[in-house]
């Protein structure tokens, strides 16, 4: 809650409660969206996104969980940053990541399935869009559990930002991997 001093005797500091919700900006006002939702609730998903010579899971390489809004553009200016609007830990989703001015670049789109809480393996689903097109040049569903498919390598966003555009390439590999090195970006 917010707390404001008040010159009430009782009901000082006075705290109002707030509640909000995150909307992702419309994808016509982003160069890259990515949306990612599963379909078993009390589990953990984690959208990794590693911009050009990132490191899956380590800061400022990689927008994820403990970096949801990476300085990576002109430091400062955040019109020009990744943001990964939420981590969500119990299920479901949605996770969006928008970035709406990447310099050129590979960036690399990583799912992580962090915690089953005991409920065992999820159905989880990524949609990519680039260029502010309404439809995805990506849509894509995989089982991911915890041993044999707990990382989800789907692919590569290569952005020119000269010509304001970017292409899609499809990686698509499951992996037991708890290796948190670096996922080398072409």
């Amino acid at each position: 809650g917010l707390s404001l001093t008040s010159n009430d005797p009782d009901e000082n500091p006075y705290t109002i409660n707030l509640l909000g919700e995150g909307i992702p900006p419309p994808i016509a006002e982003t160069d890259i969206a990515i949306e990612v939702t599963w379909d078993k609730n009390d589990t953990d998903i984690d959208t990794h996104f590693l911009r050009p010579g990132g490191t899956f899971n380590s800061a400022p390489g990689d927008c994820y969980y403990s970096n949801l809004s990476p300085d990576w553009g002109v430091s400062g200016d955040a019109s020009d940053d990744p943001y990964l609007d939420y981590d969500d830990i119990d299920g479901f989703g949605p996770e969006n990541l928008n970035f709406a001015k990447p310099a050129s670049g590979a960036y690399r789109v990583i799912m992580w399935y962090f915690s089953d809480h005991g409920q065992g393996a999820t159905n989880v689903t990524v949609k990519v869009w680039l260029d502010g097109v309404a439809t995805p040049v990506y849509t894509g569903t995989r089982n991911m559990n915890m041993s044999g498919s707990r990382k989800w390598t789907i692919g590569d966003v290569t952005w020119n930002a000269a010509g304001d555009s970017g292409t899609w390439t499809l990686i698509d590999t499951l992996s037991a991997s708890f290796a948190f090195g670096p996922d080398p970006v072409k």
